[in-house]
This record gives C-alpha cells, sequence and structure tokens, in this order.
C-alpha cells in the first residue's frame, strides 16, 4: 500500500499511511498473543472430534477483540494528537479502516488455523496470494482517483475475500455446517 501510495499520492501521503499501519501493527501484536493461546485449543478440539465445541470459546475472544479494536478506532483522533505532529492529523482517518482490516484478518486466522490442521496448506496460501492480487487491483484503481485513503478500503475489501475462501473450503473439508 504504502509504495503505490508514495508513487500516486507522495511521501507524504504515504507517512500519514503509515501512522495507520503503526496502530494496526499493535492490534495485530494483541491478535497474535491471543491466536497463540488459542491455537492449542483448536487443535485439542479438533483431535477430540469436537469442533462443534470452538463456537463456544472462539466467539467471546473474537468478541472481545472486535471491542478492543472499536476502541481503538473510535479512539483514532486521540491516539493521533498523543503520538504525531499536527500534520499527521489525517491519519485519523487511516486507523479505523486499517485497524478494522487488520480484525478482518483475524477471522481469516481462526480458519486457516482449522485448514492448517487439516493439511490445508496450499488453501491457506491460495487465499492469502488471491488477497495481495486483489489488494494490488484495488490499489491501481482507486488511489490516483480517490487519494491514499482509498489504500485503507481497498485493503479491508481485498481481506474479506481470504474470510470467504476460508469459511468454505473449511466447510468442504469438514462437511460441516
Amino acid at each position: 500500500d504504502r509504495l503505490m501510495i508514495s508513487y500516486y499520492c507522495g511521501d507524504d501521503k504515504a507517512g500519514i499511511y503509515g501512522i495507520g499501519h503503526t496502530m494496526a501493527a499493535v492490534v495485530n501484536i494483541i491478535w497474535s498473543s491471543i491466536n497463540a493461546t488459542l491455537l492449542p485449543t483448536i487443535y485439542q478440539k479438533c483431535d477430540e472430534n469436537k469442533r462443534e465445541d470452538l463456537s463456544g470459546i472462539v466467539v467471546p475472544i473474537m468478541t472481545g477483540f472486535a471491542a478492543v479494536c472499536i476502541m481503538i478506532m473510535l479512539l483514532s483522533p486521540e491516539i493521533i494528537k498523543c503520538l504525531a505532529p499536527s500534520s499527521y492529523g489525517e491519519g485519523m482517518y487511516v486507523i479505523p479502516v486499517v485497524v478494522g482490516g487488520t480484525f478482518i484478518m483475524s477471522l481469516y486466522t481462526v480458519f486457516s488455523n482449522n485448514l492448517l490442521y487439516e493439511k490445508q496448506s496450499q488453501t491457506v496460501t491460495a487465499a492469502g496470494l488471491a488477497a495481495a492480487i486483489l489488494n494490488f487491483i484495488l490499489n491501481m484503481l482507486f488511489i490516483p482517483i480517490f487519494g491514499y485513503l482509498a489504500a485503507g478500503y481497498t485493503t479491508l475489501c481485498a481481506y474479506i475475500l481470504p474470510v470467504l475462501w476460508g469459511a468454505i473450503s473449511l466447510k468442504k473439508v469438514t462437511g460441516s455446517d
């Protein structure tokens, strides 16, 4: 994203967009920690053939993580004021959409964890590659028209693809609803 923003909109806009990615990196660290503690439970339930028990574990965790993401989104103006000079003020518009994209990808990791358990690494790879290609194409189309803020939305849209791909693939592999 930042390379394309720099090319189409300038380095200053890429820097502002980078603020949003910095917050997304913080959110991603939180999710990585949650996922690392969740993964053994997912694999245990899969080993025990009790995959249906996972929703009772995963849904509350995802709800709590969604609350954290929403709180960061709502506090983005204050976060920008505290952490960046006033010239980066536009970054408050970047944070919500980029953090939203990070949340969408966290949903995908729940599916990919299960797919990896089922030895479907090619599916996980294909979904990620498809999202990257879609993001590149959408960025080429929309950044020149709508500016650097479009990159966050195109990324968020592209991240929906692996979530859907993962859900459908997992359903096919496990034969479950």
